[in-house]
């Protein structure tokens, strides 16, 4: 099972190495995040634990509020 001591791995190495996957020893690649994929590893509660998704569902929020931070700016 894919438990906290596996994502707090994830955590150290990327807060130590800025890269989750150095030496990784659960075969599984953290993608990078790229405007273009917007590949994002996911955490699931079931037999497969990790899987690859594309971060869209706050798509249009997030294009809300540049057009809003662009017009008003601080």
């Amino acid at each position: 099972m894919f438990g906290i001591g596996e994502l707090g791995e994830y955590l150290i190495r990327f807060a130590t190495n800025l890269d989750p996957n150095s030496n990784s020893i659960f075969g599984f690649k953290w993608p990078k995040y790229d405007l273009n994929s917007r590949d994002v590893l996911t955490f699931y509660d079931r037999l497969i634990p990790v899987g690859i998704t594309q971060d869209t569902y706050r798509q249009e929020a997030m294009k809300y509020l540049s057009q809003v931070t662009l017009a008003n700016p601080l």
